[in-house]
């Protein structure tokens, strides 16, 4: 059995290659979806593991701007920026409890509607 606090950078790896494999497909919004929670599990790894210097750079506003950037850019999606942004700001304040179900459904409301 692999250490439990592991297991979120393992569903980290998997969600970047279901970005991956989503981006080829041309699924442009789903692949931002899941490239945002290989992002937010890798932190909640970070805080598990208790990698304190890590987890605040990782969860910086610098570094999510950058990292959404990132993700945005590729789908040609850059006016998400902003909303998507604040999201993820937000539910990162409740790192320990995030509900990933209502964190799915305001990510989906910005980059649906906006499709």
């Amino acid at each position: 059995m692999k250490e439990k606090t592991l297991i979120p950078m393992d569903h980290s790896i998997i969600y970047d290659k279901m970005r991956l494999f989503l981006q080829r497909e041309g699924k442009n919004e789903l692949a931002i979806r899941f490239g945002i929670f290989s992002y937010i599990s890798w932190i909640v790894g970070l805080k598990k593991q208790k990698r304190k210097d890590e987890l605040i750079t990782f969860t910086s506003e610098k570094t999510i701007e950058e990292t959404l950037r990132k993700l945005c850019r590729k789908e040609h999606k850059e006016d998400l920026l902003e909303k998507l942004s604040k999201i993820v700001i937000h539910y990162l304040q409740m790192l320990s409890n995030v509900d990933f179900v209502e964190f799915t459904k305001e990510i989906d409301v910005v980059i649906f509607s906006e499709a």
